[in-house]
């Protein structure tokens, strides 16, 4: 089995892969949590609420009739809430892909967020951008944002008050250990299409 070495893992991946994977990580539990070599781990505020990946790229047939296929599905157990990821490459946002998360319910998700409770399960959607297109695509949506430039960011409120905690001050994440420590394990969720090396524009 041929060994790809860094420069070549991130030729490889398109810009929507990496997006992908970025968040990813933020599920991840990637190194110390408490001494001074913290900061050369990948951020994980995710993983500090509990989150876990589910599924990646699965369709989930809507009550109303229609689908959506985010492109990560993680959920927190112990905060009963499933948050639901858009990863999106360019600067364009299709309208109908929009209404129809806008419109997408906890009973939508119930084949695949499990929780203790599934009756309280609570949910958010959100965008993963990079920065340099999150002014272009804000313009159209009332969703919240996760970006990526020098640092991790929200823009816009989430339903959960824990996420808009965590997510409260940007997080420096440049500099961190390259993100193929993070995306090798096939444990982060139970499909087999996790993985690509390749994708189209979002």
């Amino acid at each position: 089995m041929q060994i790809l070495s860094v420069q070549w893992w991130k030729k490889l991946q398109s810009e929507h892969t990496r997006l992908i994977n970025k968040f990813i990580g933020l599920c991840k539990k990637n190194g110390p949590a408490d001494n001074r070599d913290r900061q050369r781990f990948w951020p994980n505020p995710l993983h500090e609420l509990g989150y876990k990946v589910e599924v990646i790229e699965q369709d989930i047939k809507m009550r109303s009739g229609d689908t959506v296929k985010p492109d990560v599905l993680t959920v927190s157990n112990k905060n009963l809430h499933a948050l639901v990821s858009e990863c999106k490459s360019s600067k364009s946002l299709r309208e109908d892909q929009d209404r129809r998360y806008t419109d997408l319910s906890p009973s939508d998700l119930t084949n695949f967020a499990k929780v203790y409770d599934q009756k309280r399960l609570r949910h958010d959607v959100c965008y993963v951008v990079g920065i340099e297109n999150h002014a272009s695509l804000s313009a159209h949506t009332n969703l919240p944002f996760i970006t990526f430039g020098q640092h991790v960011e929200r823009h816009g409120e989430f339903r959960l008050s824990k996420l808009n905690e965590k997510l409260a001050e940007p997080i420096r994440w440049t500099g961190c250990q390259s993100l193929h420590h993070i995306t090798r394990s096939r444990r982060l969720t139970r499909t087999s299409s996790w993985f690509r090396t390749s994708s189209g524009p979002s």
